[in-house]
Order: structure tokens, then C-alpha cells, then sequence
């Protein structure tokens, strides 16, 4: 049985995408399915032949349910390296923009190898998100979240640090570039445990460094999840976090720009 998630992804065609209801966050469509839709649309219709090796996202406009036109555009072809853009745009203009950069491998005489994922409490020991319909966003009922370090959200702990494990409900069929995207934006915000209340934060931009060498996880696999915010200062915070799969493998690097309105 196809999964939800797998479903809007296989229905991304000749530049035409749905976005399901069920998926929201706060009064926009969730992020990471966002940043997903536009990357499998970029895949099919350029068909990069090298790996990725870095991704930003901007979310220019909130993204509802129905239908959305998914545009990708080649930039520039290198012989070993091409930079490409896709924009997923609706009535009202554009939503979301992501651009892209391939590489293929070179030699180089530089090897630094990548850090292994920290030894943390397994996902039978931590704090589960709990699904509470109208307290949490919409879309995390597609996902399994525990928190091991940082505390729930909007619960006064920690100091801008979180760190757990993170799946799908449904696993999917596979797990591809645009499943990873879902999982890594899953996460709220590393600041949000801070607060003491529910407050409104946005994300602005995201941007994401990927280390193709690195397996994919299986579609069952508990993916480990570790965020520190860097700075938080004039309504904005600055966040940096790592994922790493099954086997304990950095796969992305990632970080983001959120907007704190509270």
C-alpha cells in the first residue's frame, strides 16, 4: 500500500503537484513536504546524473492544499557539477524556492572523514511526541518523534538544544532525497522547548549540506536527530543540526533562519 507521503510524490508530474490536506502547520502547508514536492519535481524534470551535495530552501509565500505548479530550471551544466532551481507556485505566486547543486566526485588529496553520530538513549527511552489534535501541527501525526535531550516544545527546558530519533508513521515504500528533506524538517525549531507557552515561529530559510557517501536508512529505520541553536537575538534564531542514519552516518548538515514572534 502506497503511503500518504509517497502518494503526492508519485502524483508530481509534468510540472503539476497536489499538496493533501492533513499535512498542515499552523496556517501554511509543513515545510519539509514543501521542500520535498519541489525536489522531486527538479529530479524528474532535469534528472541530475551527479549526487547532491547542497540544497537551500527559501519559503517565500505559505503553501495550501490543492493543486500547485512545480517549474525547474538548469542554471548552469559544468562538467562535473550543475546548479538548477524549482519553485512550486499557486494562485497567489510563488511558495517555496529551492536551489540545488550536484557534483560528481573528483580526486583531491584533502579526506577528512565525516563525525559519527553521538551515543544517545535509545527511541524506547525518551519522550514521545504526543499526537493532541489542535495542540500540535497538523503533519506530525505522520511522524514518530522522541525527544532524548531539550524537552518537549513550549515546555521552559533547555537552553536552545535538542537532540532524538524520528521515523514515519507509515514507513514509506523507500527513502529518497525528498523523504529525508520530511524527516529532517519534522523537528520544531531547537529554541521552541524554551518557551513556556505556545508562541508562533516561522521559518525563513533553509539551507542543507549533503554527504552522499552516506547509505539511506531503510524505510522502518529510526533516523538520530541533534540541533543547537547558535544565536537568538532581534526575533531571530540561527539553528544548526545534523542527521544521521541507522547506521550511525552523518547524511545531512543543515541549518535554518526561523523568525521568533514571541
Amino acid at each position: 500500500m502506497t503511503s500518504a507521503f509517497d502518494h503526492m510524490l508519485d502524483r508530481v508530474r509534468d510540472g503539476a503537484a497536489v499538496i493533501e490536506p492533513g499535512w498542515g502547520q499552523g496556517r501554511a502547508a509543513f515545510g519539509g513536504l514543501m521542500a520535498a514536492l519541489a525536489y522531486q519535481g527538479l529530479a524528474q524534470s532535469l534528472a541530475p546524473a551527479a549526487p547532491l551535495r547542497a540544497l537551500s530552501v527559501s519559503f517565500v509565500a505559505p503553501g495550501t492544499p490543492g493543486p500547485a505548479r512545480v517549474q525547474a530550471e538548469l542554471l548552469r551544466q559544468g562538467r562535473s557539477a550543475s546548479q538548477s532551481l524549482a519553485r512550486i507556485s499557486q494562485q497567489d505566486g510563488v511558495c517555496t524556492l529551492i536551489q540545488a547543486s550536484h557534483g560528481a566526485p573528483r580526486q583531491s588529496v584533502i579526506a577528512i572523514d565525516a563525525a559519527t553520530a553521538p551515543a544517545l538513549p535509545g527511541p524506547g527511552e525518551g519522550q514521545v511526541l504526543p499526537w493532541l489534535e489542535g495542540m500540535v501541527p497538523e503533519f506530525t501525526r505522520h511522524f514518530e518523534l522522541v525527544f532524548v535531550q531539550g524537552g518537549l516544545p513550549f515546555s521552559g527546558e533547555g537552553r536552545g538544544d535538542m537532540a532524538g530519533w524520528v521515523r514515519f508513521r507509515e514507513p514509506p515504500a523507500r527513502i529518497d532525497i525528498p523523504h529525508v528533506l520530511a524527516l529532517l524538517d519534522a523537528w520544531p525549531p531547537a529554541v521552541l522547548p524554551m518557551y513556556r507557552q505556545p508562541a508562533p515561529i516561522s521559518s525563513l530559510a533553509w539551507t542543507m549540506e549533503w554527504l552522499p557517501g552516506a547509505a539511506l536508512s531503510s524505510p522502518q529505520g529510526w533516523w538520530q536527530y541533534q540541533a543547537h541553536t547558535d544565536v537568538a537575538a532581534d526575533g531571530y534564531a540561527q539553528i544548526g543540526a545534523r542527521l544521521f542514519n541507522e547506521q550511525g552516518e552523518l547524511v545531512v548538515i543543515s541549518r535554518q533562519t526561523v523568525a521568533l514572534f514571541g
